[in-house]
C-alpha cells in the first residue's frame, strides 16, 4: 500500500467515525442535539434518574442543567432568592419565586403538577433550593430537580446573569 492509498483510507475511516459520533449524538435524547419532545422529555427523566439524592432532594449538576435546558423547553427555572437578588441577576429564562413565598396558592400560580421544574438559590452553601424542593414536593410536584450550585456554580462555567 502507497502512502497516497493509506492517506485515503484514513481519510474515509475519519470521516465514517465523524458521521457515526455525528448520527449517535443526533439521536441521544440527552443532548438535545436533533431531538425531538420525546427525547427532550427524556432528558429531564434521565437527569432526574441520574440525579444525586441528598436530603430527601434530587441534586443535579451543571451539565445536566445545560442538557435540560437545550433540550427541554417544557422545563421550568426557579431563582428562589429574594426578589431583590432575582432583579440583580438571574439565570435566563428563570422565574422568580422566593423560597419564604412557596405555598399551595403561591406555587400553583405558577406551576402546573406535572411541570418539570429545577430550582436553584446562590451557591452550593446555600440551602433555599434543597428547601424550596421540598416545599414544592410536599405540595405534590413529582418533577422537581435542584440545581445546587447555584448562580455562583452558573457563573463558575463562564455563564453571564439576566437582568
Amino acid at each position: 500500500m502507497n502512502i497516497t492509498h493509506k492517506a485515503l483510507v484514513l481519510a474515509v475511516v475519519a470521516l465514517a467515525a465523524l458521521l457515526f459520533y455525528r448520527h449517535a449524538q443526533a439521536h441521544c435524547g440527552f443532548c438535545g442535539v436533533g431531538g425531538d419532545k420525546k427525547a427532550a422529555a427524556m432528558n429531564f427523566e434521565k437527569a432526574k434518574k441520574e440525579a444525586k439524592l441528598a436530603d430527601g432532594v434530587r441534586e443535579i449538576t451543571y451539565e445536566q442543567l445545560k442538557g435540560i435546558l437545550k433540550a427541554d423547553k417544557d422545563a421550568k427555572l426557579a431563582d428562589v432568592l429574594s426578589g431583590d437578588s432575582f432583579a440583580t441577576g438571574h439565570i435566563g429564562n428563570s422565574i422568580s419565586l422566593p423560597v419564604n413565598t412557596i405555598d399551595e396558592k403561591s406555587a400553583a400560580g405558577v406551576f402546573k403538577k406535572s411541570d418539570k421544574i429545577i430550582v436553584y438559590c446562590a451557591s452550593f452553601q446555600c440551602h433555599a433550593s434543597t428547601e424550596a424542593a421540598k416545599k414544592l414536593t410536599a405540595l405534590g410536584y413529582d418533577n422537581v430537580l435542584d440545581y445546587k450550585g447555584g448562580l455562583a456554580d452558573w457563573q463558575s462555567h463562564g455563564e453571564k446573569l439576566a437582568k
